[in-house]
This record gives C-alpha cells, sequence and structure tokens, in this order.
C-alpha cells in the first residue's frame, strides 16, 4: 500500500468515528426525559414559600408557582415534591424529612 492509501484510510476511519459519536448522540437525545413539558415537571422537588392550605406558593426551578397540596397543610419551608399538573398549578406533597 502506498502513503496515500494509508492516509486516505486514517481519514476514512476518524470520519466514521466523528459519525458514529454524532448519531449516537441524536439517539440519546430523542430517548431522553423530557424536562419542559407536563412530564418534566413531575417530581421535581421544590420548597413552599407560603402556607398551602390547600393552595399556596412554591418555589421549584429558580421560579414561584401555585402549588395545592394534595393531602394536609403544607408550612412554609417544607419541602414538596410535584405530583401533578393542572393548568399552571402544580400539585404537590410534602416530602416527609427522616429523623
Amino acid at each position: 500500500m502506498d502513503t496515500l492509501t494509508i492516509a486516505l484510510f486514517g481519514v476514512a476511519i476518524v470520519a466514521i468515528g466523528i459519525l458514529v459519536i454524532i448519531i449516537g448522540s441524536v439517539i440519546k437525545t430523542q430517548f431522553k426525559k423530557s424536562t419542559t413539558r407536563k412530564e418534566g415537571m413531575l417530581g421535581i422537588k421544590g420548597q413552599a414559600r407560603s402556607i398551602l392550605n390547600p393552595t399556596g406558593e412554591i418555589f421549584l426551578r429558580g421560579e414561584i408557582w401555585t402549588g395545592v397540596s394534595e393531602l394536609g397543610t403544607i408550612y412554609p419551608g417544607e419541602e414538596v415534591e410535584v405530583k401533578g399538573i393542572e393548568g399552571n398549578t402544580l400539585k404537590v406533597s410534602k416530602i416527609e424529612q427522616e429523623v
């Protein structure tokens, strides 16, 4: 084999490697969990900013949302988890702190 053939073979191998990496990234992105739609909000943890009895304000991802407590009263500073969404209102439950 001459030098030109070896060089072209090397370039082809590198190009195939780059193509495999790009295709792998595209496929991975397609199966990644949504972070912007309704499904992306479920399970997110935040903090109560006001008393939720049952409605109040919660803080998560740098934003203040209207939240509705699914069970009981939630006090300011308590950790909450998003369980559902109805319009622009998040349905939340208190995260029990282990002692």
